[in-house]
């Protein structure tokens, strides 16, 4: 019986360093970061990015874009936002009566119209 509750109290005292342990790890601040700096990674995570843009394709009347993985035209909403302008390289959104514009790296942009292939 004694074994037995040394064995129940070691087995609840090793979950609960498990568990402290994990928590304190979370708080310990990076010790390669250089004084002063301000963490990052704190900020990223209050400020989420609403949209993403992916892609745009324009051709033939057509302007569409993806935003958030939806493919979307102009007048749709995406995300509490309607899409006001597609351009080749930036979208135009209407969010809370402000409008704003996202874009693609530049890497992203590939250019198919015909006077391109010249």
């Amino acid at each position: 019986m004694y074994k037995r509750l040394l064995s129940n109290i070691f087995f609840v005292l090793l979950i609960h360093g498990l568990y402290s342990g994990t928590s304190f790890a979370q708080e310990l601040p990076d010790p390669t970061r250089p004084p002063g700096v301000q963490d990052s990674s704190a900020k990223d995570s209050t400020r989420l990015k609403k949209w993403t843009l992916s892609s745009t394709l324009i051709a033939n009347g057509r302007r569409n874009a993806i935003i958030n993985g939806q493919l979307v035209t102009i007048g749709q909403v995406v995300n509490q936002a309607k899409v006001v302008s597609i351009q080749p390289n930036e979208v135009w959104l209407l969010h809370k009566q402000k409008q704003m514009h996202i874009k693609l790296l530049a890497r992203d942009i590939k250019d198919f119209s015909p006077t391109a292939a010249k």
